[in-house]
């Protein structure tokens, strides 16, 4: 039940989830489990995920076209503009044309310098945000990793199997080589999406506290994400999603962890957000194997393309030719995640239903999360 901003998904980790992948298409079999979870029961989960599906979508499409839930805990939850329906990215499995490289940045990303990115602000943090911060003159200027940093507040560890990715922060190296990568269309990463050249992942924490890194930076509520992760992964980073069967030569280019022994099926989407990857570049080219081996990496390349859907930097996304989009919607943003081209399409109407559920219930904080 997954699908993909240069390509996202959509997938069923405990909920429904999967990844940022405009660049994601919809896998066949059973979408996303644990690796301690038997095939038979992924498979029965699958069903049940599909009956939960089916339900979203009747809802969501009578209610969420016409106006989102309200409020949550005190937010103010923005309301759809027009009848724009949200949009997830990756899961239709139509590719968008090659954006223009018209104004894009270099592959090279600005210092992050300031004293450790990895510590939570002392004294007083700012209130967490209700709201996307607007961005200026149509491009918005991510904080320094220092600067989100400092206004993290300190949360205790609810997924301790996510320590080891928790503590990773990508190198100079695989930075480098994520900017340096080429998408199907021949375009740097940061070609196709200018804010790709601000993710660093340069942050350690637990990981209520990565979210919020990564949320500080991008101008986004802290809780949008969590719900979001919610959906895609229940906040695991070994989650895995998109199974789909590929070539002998394809399969061995997957991580192990993602490989189904014995057979010709890979899991393509991987980590908290479950981004996707292929091979061809399609999907989340340059990601691999950042993707997986650090949370703050994976929340902050998924963060980055929800906020290139709002904002439309330079026009890259308005580029890509469908005439239903429009920047300046947060929820149909964030819905871009599950399936972003075409733009406003039912998947994401459902997907965005889903992540709304979970911010207003707020799972992360219930007992036995």
């Amino acid at each position: 039940m997954a699908i993909a901003a240069s390509a996202l998904a959509f997938s069923p980790s405990v909920a429904l989830a999967s990844s940022a992948r405009a660049h994601r298409t919809r896998a066949t079999g059973c979408h996303a489990i644990h690796r301690t979870r038997s095939r038979s029961a992924c498979r029965a989960r699958e069903r049940e995920l599909s009956a939960v599906l089916s339900r979203f979508m009747v809802t969501s499409l009578l209610k969420v076209a016409s106006t989102y839930a309200s409020v949550t805990d005190g937010a103010s939850i923005p309301k759809k503009h027009g009848a724009h329906p949200t949009t997830r990215s990756g899961a239709s499995g139509q590719t968008p044309p090659p954006s223009s490289s018209r104004g894009a940045q270099s592959g090279t990303p600005p210092a992050s310098g300031g004293a450790n990115p990895s510590v939570p602000g002392g004294g007083n943090p700012p209130a967490p945000l209700s709201a996307w911060v607007p961005a200026t003159g149509g491009i918005y200027t991510p904080l320094s990793d220092p600067q989100a940093a400092a206004d993290v507040t300190p949360a205790p560890e609810n997924r301790p199997a996510n320590t080891p990715e928790n503590q990773d922060m990508p190198s100079a190296a695989a930075l480098q080589a994520f900017y340096s990568a080429r998408n199907n269309h021949g375009q740097s990463v940061v070609q196709a999406n200018p804010y790709d050249a601000y993710v660093t992942g340069h942050y350690t924490g637990t990981t209520d506290e990565i979210i919020q890194w990564a949320a500080w930076k991008w101008g986004i509520p802290a809780d949008w994400l969590r719900a979001e992760y919610v959906l895609e992964s229940h906040w695991n980073m070994s989650q895995l999603g998109d199974e789909t069967t590929v070539t002998p030569t394809e399969y061995q280019e997957y991580p192990a962890a993602a490989r189904v022994a014995g057979s010709d099926e890979v899991y393509q989407s991987m980590g908290i957000s479950q981004v996707k990857w292929n091979p061809d570049g399609s999907v989340g080219a340059g990601t691999e194997p950042l993707r997986w081996q650090s949370t703050a990496f994976n929340v902050d390349y998924q963060a980055a393309q929800i906020r290139f859907y709002f904002d439309d930097p330079n026009r890259v996304r308005s580029e890509w030719g469908d005439s239903a989009y429009s920047p300046g919607n947060a929820w149909d943003s964030l819905g871009g995640w599950y399936s972003p081209y075409p733009w406003l399409n039912a998947g994401q109407l459902a997907y965005v239903a889903g992540v709304q559920a979970n911010l207003a219930a707020r799972t992360w904080a219930q007992p036995g999360f």
